[in-house]
């Protein structure tokens, strides 16, 4: 995980993976439900929701410190704060 202000590739291309592959599968599964496949509407549709999460993903991460913790300095990595503790 990068530190606040910092993002690196990993982050990225989580934020992106998770959040559109949930977002698609969900749209997905909400057709075959209904018992169709999604329209080219709902395709466009569902990309800009999973484009749309993974920036949120992405700016979530931007304002999280070294450990996951938002709007709070990065963590020294020799140091524990409660229960988490920052990795290298």
């Amino acid at each position: 995980m990068s530190g606040l202000g910092n993002l690196n590739w990993l982050d990225l291309g989580k934020g992106f993976i998770v959040a559109v592959l949930t977002v698609v599968l969900a749209g997905v599964y909400t057709s075959l439900q209904q018992g169709k496949l999604p329209t080219a509407a709902e395709w466009g549709a569902l990309a800009i929701a999973g484009i749309s999460a993974g920036v949120g993903y992405i700016i979530k991460n931007l304002f999280s410190n070294n450990v996951g913790v938002p709007l709070t300095k990065d963590v020294p990595k020799s140091t524990t704060v409660g229960s988490l503790t920052a990795k290298p």
